[in-house]
C-alpha cells in the first residue's frame, strides 16, 4: 500500500480591516448606500485611506509605498501573485492583465446589493484555492448618502 503524502502549502494571510474596507462601488453610481462601507472611491487604496479587498493583498507587497491611482492590480508598476497576469497579446511583447480571480473579486468587493457579511463569505470562498487566506477583523465603517444642496 503506498500512501500519498499531502504537502500543506502555507497560505499568505491576509488581514482585511473592516473599518477600512471600501467596498459596495461608488457612492454617485448608486441610490441605496446601505452596503457600501468606507469612504471615498473605490480604489486599491483611496486618497482618505481606504482599501478594497484587492488593496489589502496589495498592501502586503507594497509595504509603505503608496498605492493611491491605481484602480486595479495591472494598474499598478509591481506585481501581486496570482492578481496579475502576463499575455503576449500586446504587439510589444507580454502585456500585464488582471487574472480572473481579481475580475471576480472586484465583482464581488464592489456590488452594492450585497452585505459586508456576503462579500466575505463569496470572498473566502473564490480566494480558498489561491495562495491567500483572508480574515476580517473589526467593524465596518458605513458610508451616509451624501445629502445635495441647492
Amino acid at each position: 500500500m503506498v500512501k500519498k503524502s499531502v504537502e500543506k502549502i502555507e497560505k499568505i494571510v491576509i488581514v482585511i480591516d473592516r473599518s477600512k474596507w471600501r467596498t459596495g462601488g461608488n457612492y454617485d453610481e448608486v441610490n441605496d448606500t446601505k452596503n457600501l462601507t468606507g469612504r471615498g472611491h473605490t480604489e486599491l487604496c483611496n486618497t482618505q485611506g481606504y482599501y478594497c479587498c484587492l488593496g489589502f493583498i496589495g498592501k502586503k507587497f507594497r509595504k509603505n509605498k503608496p498605492m493611491v491611482g491605481c484602480m486595479e492590480p495591472d494598474d499598478c508598476e509591481f506585481d501581486i501573485p496570482e492578481l496579475i497576469v502576463y499575455d503576449n497579446s500586446d504587439f510589444y511583447g507580454k502585456s500585464r492583465k488582471n487574472s480572473d480571480l481579481t475580475k471576480n473579486a472586484i465583482e464581488i468587493n464592489d456590488d452594492c446589493t450585497t452585505t459586508v457579511k456576503q462579500k466575505e463569505t463569496k470572498l473566502k470562498t473564490l480566494f480558498k484555492n489561491s495562495c491567500y487566506r483572508l480574515e476580517f477583523v473589526g467593524e465596518p465603517t458605513y458610508m451616509k448618502k451624501k445629502v445635495k444642496t441647492k
